[in-house]
């Protein structure tokens, strides 16, 4: 399946997984820049290029591929997964 064929109206059938339509990403949303200065429950994070999430807590690095997510629930969901490590 070519990615331009995730991006169609109807929905369509991957696996055991239905991919309906393709959603505007975080740079939509922040643009394409980069914030090294992330507050939250991590020992540092940043936002690179608008499009990958990235925090560090202790010995643990947890990422996130932004293409299709909204910002601010990404980074949300981020300080969820930080606060438990």
């Amino acid at each position: 399946m070519r990615g331009s064929e995730l991006l169609r109206a109807e929905p369509v059938q991957l696996g055991e997984h239905l991919i309906v339509g393709g959603a505007p990403g975080a740079a939509t949303q922040v643009g394409f820049k980069t914030d090294t200065t992330l507050k939250g429950p991590w020992d540092s994070a940043m936002l690179l290029h608008g499009t990958q999430l990235f925090a560090v807590k202790g010995d643990v690095m947890v990422a996130m591929d932004l293409q299709s997510a909204d910002y601010e629930k990404a980074k949300a969901l981020l300080a969820v997964i930080c606060t438990t490590l």
